[in-house]
């Protein structure tokens, strides 16, 4: 007998959920061991230095709130492209992480507001700012038209360390 697609989408979510929750499986039908890798925990593979020596890596959420309605300087290749203005900070920390916005454990979304001209393209962009200093950002363009007009998103996702 068939299960219906909804059951077995709730048994693989359940399955997943408990791999998650518990720390993993202790053994598959095999024996083998099996990894209990925890969400939050590197999943097995530490940090690499570069990543921690990066200045963006050191830059926390609480230090970007401070930072609205203050310019950005955003170039490629020494050249410079646009200021924009840094409009929103959003906690973006899933329930499991407890995140007071001082860690560089956490997830956040930075919103900038830009010109008309130019506009932006997706990618990753030098900036610069007289408080946090230079940083290297992937940046991805907003709905032009819209009641923000030009602004660009970026996604800040460190919960594993």
């Amino acid at each position: 007998m068939f299960a219906s697609p909804r059951r077995s989408l709730k048994a693989a979510l359940v399955m997943v959920l408990a791999v998650l929750l518990g720390g993993g499986l202790a053994s598959d039908s095999a024996g083998r061991q099996q990894s209990s890798a925890r969400l939050g925990s590197e999943i097995g593979h530490p940090v690499p230095k570069e990543v921690r020596q990066d200045a963006l890596y050191k830059i926390t959420r609480n230090m970007f709130s401070e930072q609205i309605d203050s310019s950005f300087s955003f170039s490629r290749a020494s050249e410079h492209v646009a200021d924009l203005v840094l409009v929103e900070v959003k906690d973006l920390n899933p329930p499991f992480v407890k995140g007071s916005g001082d860690t560089v454990r956490e997830s956040f979304s930075l919103t900038f507001r830009g010109p008309t001209e130019p506009l932006l393209k997706q990618g990753t962009y030098n900036v610069s700012h007289k408080e946090l200093g230079a940083f290297q950002l992937f940046i991805v363009p907003g709905d032009p038209h819209g009641k923000l007009g030009p602004h660009y998103e970026a996604i800040i996702n460190r919960v594993y360390p």
